[in-house]
């Protein structure tokens, strides 16, 4: 395994302990929180269709469909726009604002009914909206602060966040339904709207006091830390905002961007791990059909998304230790493809459906390692980085959600058999672009570069203030005990 070592400039290990610690209680545990609430909040459909939203409201499968997927469609047109503005304002102000949004729009499912079903297209839509930015943008700041080594672990518990929020979406489905139901002449999937949409103001209001920002200007992080900070993430600093206006992108930057051949491999490998993800969201739907009460497939599915946790956290570690995401990436996706082709040829089979199910929710793992990757291959430049995130999750989720309402329609339950074949070809494709990507790399074709440094370098404007690194050794060579000025092209991280 090659040493990167060399890439990180040292550091003093207690204060980098101390930094670390901080940062998971305040930025991981937050951000798992408010991912957990994205996921409740998008992800309660299903729950809400098998206790009584469907005749409630009389929607078909085609309704149905179109009502999951109005939230997918904003979540993926509004990628672009939120993590620009994501990039040039304080994150602990933006994130739990959003999130708050989310919250307050759930708790509108109180108004809907049978005469305003069209209220209910409306709150997704605007609901995929206020979520757009979140995910990328919490990967993004998680990113900012920690280096390669530490990445993928921290990114791993988010994908937790939302294997419980699954999984406690099945709960509280089950549970309103049998306490709730008729409470206050309130039908039960809006108790489950209003319940988890409060849940999400109250973590949004958290928000405010335990975000940080980026290392040179998080109010909390002072002194040393800071100092320590910036060693381990100097790139992180938004230093192009003296030179572009506000919501600005550089035309030099998103040309670089479309000619590199990295961003469409990276998205069409992301919208095959969508994809592959669907069967886990269907499974309540799926046992419902197979035979089981509203609440058994509430209780049931839940289950699937608990177990998933260990081998969730196992695949991260061995990620991040073995810095080979690639590897993963093609392992899972075949692993995946493996056991929908299982489910397809034995689909009247209740135990190879839970074995099938617990399979696919490895599929979940890829998402954050698919961006953490992405995040590495062009970390040259944070304006492109970010612009790049928000590519890769806005049209890595609109394409599979163009495609679900098609293929898993929910007048095909419980067997989904066009949908699963389909969700096999994701696999294999996913499987086959991340060779594509590792050969590119390997081969160093078109790598990502930051275009604008020139420009910078002329106008002779740091890119960082001076950091003390004791022993340091510039990009030149040159020993230099006292300080450096850090070269930005040389903190692209290893491939």
């Amino acid at each position: 395994m090659k040493d990167y070592s060399h890439y990180y400039p040292q550091v003093d290990p207690d204060v980098e302990r101390a930094l670390l610690k901080k940062l998971d209680m305040r930025l991981v545990a937050w951000g798992t929180c408010a991912y957990f609430s994205n996921v409740l909040l998008r992800g309660n459909m299903p729950y809400a269709f098998t206790t009584g939203m469907n005749t409630d409201l009389h929607l078909n499968s085609s309704a149905y469909n179109w009502a999951v997927s109005m939230f997918f469609i904003s979540y993926s047109l509004f990628q672009m726009p939120s993590n620009i503005i994501f990039s040039q304002v304080q994150p602990r102000y933006y994130l739990p604002t959003a999130v708050i949004l989310s919250g307050i729009l759930s708790n509108l499912a109180i108004f809907i009914n049978d005469k305003h079903r069209g209220l209910l297209y409306v709150v997704r839509f605007c609901m995929g909206l206020s979520e757009a930015g979140c995910y990328p943008c919490i990967i993004f700041l998680i990113s900012s602060w920690y280096t390669q080594k530490e990445l993928n672990t921290r990114a791993c518990m988010i994908v937790i966040g939302s294997n419980l929020a699954l999984a406690a979406n099945g709960l509280i489905g089950g549970t309103v339904f049998t306490t709730l139901d008729g409470v206050a002449n309130v039908r039960g999937w809006k108790w489950m709207f209003m319940i988890e949409g409060v849940l999400a103001i109250l973590i949004g209001i958290a928000g405010y006091f335990s975000l940080p920002n980026y290392p040179y200007n998080t109010p909390w992080i002072t002194g040393v830390e800071r100092q320590v900070a910036l060693q381990r993430k100097p790139i992180t600093r938004n230093f192009w905002k003296d030179h572009e206006s506000l919501l600005f992108v550089s035309a030099k930057t998103l040309k670089h961007l479309a000619t590199t051949p990295y961003i469409y491999m990276l998205i069409f490998m992301f919208a095959c791990i969508i994809m592959g993800d669907t069967m886990i969201h269907n499974f309540a739907i799926i046992l419902n059909g197979m035979g089981y009460s509203s609440v058994q497939s509430n209780y049931y599915s839940a289950s699937v998304y608990i177990f998933s946790i260990v081998p969730t956290l196992v695949l991260a570690k061995t990620s991040d230790i073995m810095r080979h995401k690639g590897l993963h990436i093609f392992l899972v996706s075949l692993w995946s493809a493996l056991w929908y082709s299982f489910s397809w040829f034995s689909s009247s089979s209740v135990q190879l459906m839970f074995v099938a199910a617990c399979a696919v929710t490895l599929n979940a793992v890829l998402i954050p390692i698919t961006l953490n990757w992405a995040s590495q291959i062009y970390a040259c430049d944070h304006e492109m980085r970010a612009c790049m995130m928000a590519l890769i999750v806005s049209v890595g989720n609109f394409i599979p959600y163009l495609i679900k309402p098609m293929t898993w329609e929910v007048t095909d339950a419980p067997y989904f058999r066009t949908g699963k074949i389909t969700c096999v070809l994701a696999g294999l494709g996913a499987a086959i672009t991340c060779i594509l990507i590792t050969c590119c790399l390997k081969l160093r074709f078109r790598l990502p570069q930051d275009v604008r440094q020139d420009e910078f370098m002329n106008e002779q404007k740091p890119l960082l203030p001076k950091i003390r690194i004791h022993s340091g050794i510039n990009d030149c060579g040159d020993s230099d005990n006292e300080t450096y000025r850090v070269n930005y092209r040389s903190l692209a991280s290893p491939p």
